[in-house]
């Protein structure tokens, strides 16, 4: 999920494409694990304020 969030705040791939790219076949799966680790989808992480420079520190 850290390969995600950083392509996800670094890049311009839709979250289907990171969700391939990380290892699932199924955007919606990829999502709601997403949102188990971060607390948020992963589209609302992208558009957070803050850019790629302030990452969720787990």
């Amino acid at each position: 999920m850290t390969v995600a969030a950083g392509l996800l705040r670094r890049t311009d791939l839709t979250a289907g494409t990171v969700a391939g790219r990380v290892g699932y076949r199924s955007e919606f799966a990829f999502a709601a694990a997403f949102k188990r680790r971060f607390g948020m989808p992963p589209g609302r992480y992208r558009r957070r304020p803050g850019g790629a420079d302030q990452e969720i520190d787990w």
